[in-house]
């Protein structure tokens, strides 16, 4: 046990540490070394250097750590989950890392639509942090949404917190790519609910627009 606690601080906590700055120069030697590391958990949460490397801050240096431990990847190794079944592309897109998510997806397409155990897929998490952009991207991706993990529950939330999140452009496209959502009374009146509570919406500003072509559905 003191062995494996010993090899850790060594080799894992400075993994971490280049994963969380996107240092390169500091991971290549030990994952020369050891290269199947790629594939191992260095958290409590069973998050791979990707998971880490992937919710780190936005910066040049991360996406190019990113491209270059995907490289050393195998597609496969891109569908490993942490202990709540996210994937390092569900965090990419918690932190709207999109050239990180692009990267990513150039590798594995399927990212896209595996969701965490609570059934949440990729694009729903960017809607829950508030990332804007990386919504619009992965929402332009979803073939509206369709996808053997899709159904109508989980593309409800995904309605509903493009409303509370006030990317009305996004929900526009939501209602009108699925406009059977609309058949839900229990959705569409936590629809219209969000939007009254939208100041903006209720005072004829520009998100009035998303307001007045969701509630003529």
């Amino acid at each position: 046990m003191e062995w494996k606690w010993r090899r850790f601080i060594n080799i894992g906590v400075p993994l971490y540490e280049a994963a969380s700055i996107g240092d390169w120069k500091a991971a290549k030697p030990i994952l020369d070394q050891w290269p199947d590391l790629v594939q191992f958990a260095v958290t409590e949460n069973l998050e791979t250097l990707l998971h880490v490397a992937a919710s780190a801050d936005r910066r040049k240096a991360v996406e190019e750590f990113v491209v270059n431990l995907l490289n050393l990847m195998e597609r496969e190794d891109l569908e490993l989950q942490n202990k709540s079944g996210d994937t390092a592309f569900s965090l990419a897109a918690q932190s709207g890392n999109i050239e990180t998510a692009k990267a990513m997806l150039n590798k594995h397409r399927g990212l896209i639509d595996i969701p965490n155990k609570k059934g949440m897929m990729p694009l729903y998490m960017a809607l829950l942090f508030a990332k804007a952009e990386m919504a619009r991207y992965l929402y332009d991706l979803s073939y509206q949404m369709r996808g053997d993990y899709w159904n109508n529950r989980n593309r409800g939330w995904v309605l509903l917190k493009c409303v509370e999140s006030e990317i009305f452009d996004v929900a526009i496209k939501i209602v009108k790519d699925r406009p059977e959502l609309t058949d839900n009374k229990w959705l569409l009146t936590d629809v219209l609910l969000a939007l009254a509570q939208n100041n903006d919406a209720l005072e004829g500003k520009s998100t009035n627009v998303g307001f007045r072509n969701i509630k003529s559905c």
